[in-house]
């Protein structure tokens, strides 16, 4: 039901209990079937009825630690009126009180309350970096982004580094990890190192692995992993 519509209903209940009243009545001459229809007529328009009068309840929280923001900066509350999933208002619980006076009151236990959190931030350093070098963001394919690395090399042949970012091995057909020897098909004479999508993986060539003393020897970083082949030799990643 579409929600003005409901809206309307709900607002003649009392029409409702009327109708209810008068179908409880008993009736004379009536037959069995047109007994239980009604009946059945009864428990729906009664289940209707309930529905309506529940869907607009007040609702009250207080005894909070309620934080908010606003235009003038940070606000305190202890108290909250809510009404079909919307804040009516917030303020002191005497405040609330006094506008929801017969609101369901419910205790909040003294904890503390706050918006959803949207963190909206950007990383202005790392928008520069990635302008300036290679982006293999939303390649579906691993020779692909390979194509991209070694076109980027050619265009930018002083670079001493080729870095970059983007790879998502998922897009993939092979959905598996690339390796050193993958990226020295596009670039062997010059150290590459490409983090991954989310920034949590890096992807190196062999010359990168040989100048930072990558070696089956190397222990794992901290809360990280070096992947290594079923030889105990670093892969690449």
């Amino acid at each position: 039901m579409h929600k003005d519509t409901n809206f309307r209903f709900c607002k003649s209940v009392k029409h409702f209990k009327l109708i209810l009243l008068y179908l409880c009545l008993p009736i004379p001459n009536i037959s069995t079937n047109s007994i239980t229809m009604r009946k059945i007529f009864v428990a729906f328009l009664l289940m209707f009825v309930i529905s309506c009068s529940n869907s607009s309840e007040i609702k009250v929280l207080h005894n909070i630690n309620g934080y908010s923001m606003t235009n003038d900066g940070l606000i305190k509350f202890n108290a909250i009126a809510m009404q079909d999933g919307k804040i009516l208002s917030v303020g002191s619980h005497s405040e609330i009180i006094s506008s929801y006076g017969n609101a369901t009151s419910i205790d909040g236990g003294g904890r503390t309350v706050l918006p959803g959190l949207i963190d909206a931030h950007a990383h202005v350093m790392g928008l520069g970096s990635s302008i300036l070098n290679v982006n293999v963001m939303g390649i579906q394919t691993l020779d692909e982004t390979l194509q991209m690395v070694s076109d980027y090399a050619v265009q930018y042949p002083d670079l001493a580094w080729i870095q970059g970012r983007g790879w998502n091995q998922v897009l993939w057909p092979e959905n598996t990890f690339p390796t050193s020897a993958d990226l020295d098909r596009a670039v062997s004479d010059r150290p590459v190192f490409l983090s991954r999508v989310d920034g949590h993986a890096g992807w190196a060539n062999s010359e990168a692995m040989r100048i930072a003393g990558i070696t089956r020897d190397t222990p794992d970083p901290d809360g990280g992993a070096i992947i290594k082949d079923e030889n105990g030799e670093p892969t690449g990643v």
